[in-house]
């Protein structure tokens, strides 16, 4: 929550996109499309389950004393899936921050 909160904020700022601290006030801002892969995709999505799932799999190796250790084509299979889901993400997630919907078709 820290990350998205502070540190997604403060890493847009660098691409000159001043977003708010708050997350419910982040929908004011209108973002372009490779802003909103970028924010919203790869910085809020992928970089938080990097962080989560990583995390999560090496206390789960040391703490419980699981029998696979985490080897680093485990961890670079993460960071590439998270980031290509970051991707995705932004790209879906831009309709809703700067485009107008497209208007539905009446059904006749």
């Amino acid at each position: 929550m820290i990350w998205l909160v502070l540190f997604v904020p403060l890493i847009s700022r660098l691409f000159g996109v001043s977003l708010s601290f708050n997350p419910w006030k982040r929908r004011s801002v209108s973002l372009g499309l490779g802003q909103s892969i970028l924010l919203d995709g790869i910085l809020s999505f992928g970089v938080s389950m990097i962080v989560t799932g990583d995390t999560n799999d090496y206390l789960d190796w040391r703490l419980k004393g699981g029998l696979i250790q985490p080897t680093a084509g485990h961890f670079i299979w993460d960071i590439c899936s998270c980031l290509i889901g970051g991707v995705f993400v932004g790209w879906f997630i831009y309709p809703r921050n700067g485009r107008p919907p497209k208007p539905e078709l009446p059904l006749v």
